[in-house]
């Protein structure tokens, strides 16, 4: 009677394991995760950051969970290299995303570094049976770009034939694609300075005399960094 009791313990302990396997082999799939604006087969994203004592630019990161038995446990990421900060929903967090669209599977969350350099991401999402799928995101933060200065003098001779305008629309901030732009103009007209601000990118002046002008502009950015001299000479007459 013992050894029947224990063979039948045997079975059933057989089974259950059986079972388990066969249920997560084949009736559970792994949850895909891909980027929401890319193709599901890209898997790591690589792109830069501006980074500076003024600006501190996010990064935003949007991926879509997909899972065939809506059994999501969770989505979380690592910091693999560099520093920085990832807020999602709107809170800090130090490993879990939070869902924007729990039904779409949509996920979203903000990087924010905290230093120069290459700062990577792991995003995971796990079910519950710890299965999971990962993509990642490589930055590179850098350092604010001087601007650049250009500066052009056109004749005008409405209010006098030696009045001209001085042109510096052609100045550029070299991150401005990264929320830099120019906040200030500095002219020079033969040594003597005029600062105007980042609406006045022409300036209206009447010479006195004709003969050669040296003239130049340096540029701020919003960063507060000057950039380069820009010096050209003018025969006024």
């Amino acid at each position: 009677m013992k050894n029947r009791l224990l063979i039948i313990g045997l079975l059933v302990f057989v089974s259950c394991d059986t079972t388990e396997d066969w249920f997560v082999e084949e009736v559970n799939d792994q949850p895909r995760i891909s980027f929401t604006f890319l193709d599901n087969d890209i898997e790591n994203v690589v792109d830069s950051i501006k980074y500076s004592n003024r600006i501190r630019e996010s990064y935003f990161v949007n991926v879509t969970v997909k899972d065939p038995e809506f059994n999501i446990d969770f989505v979380y990421f690592d910091l693999i290299s560099g520093q920085g900060d990832v807020v999602s929903g709107g809170n800090y967090t130090n490993a879990f995303i939070d869902p924007e669209d729990e039904v779409q599977g949509k996920y979203s969350f903000e990087f924010r570094a905290n230093g120069l350099g290459i700062h990577e991401i792991l995003i995971i999402a796990q079910d519950t049976f710890g299965e999971s799928d990962s993509v990642s995101v490589k930055l590179t933060a850098f350092d604010n770009l001087a601007p650049v200065a250009k500066l052009d003098a056109k004749l005008v001779g409405i209010l006098s034939r030696l009045e001209y305008v001085l042109d510096a629309s052609n100045s550029y901030d070299r991150d401005s694609g990264f929320g830099g732009e120019i906040v200030e103009y500095e002219y020079s007209i033969n040594s003597q300075v005029i600062i105007r601000g980042k609406e006045e990118e022409r300036l209206t002046h009447i010479f006195s005399k004709e003969g050669v002008a040296v003239l130049s502009l340096r540029v701020k950015d919003n960063d507060g960094i000057w950039s380069e001299r820009f010096e050209t000479i003018r025969n006024i007459n």
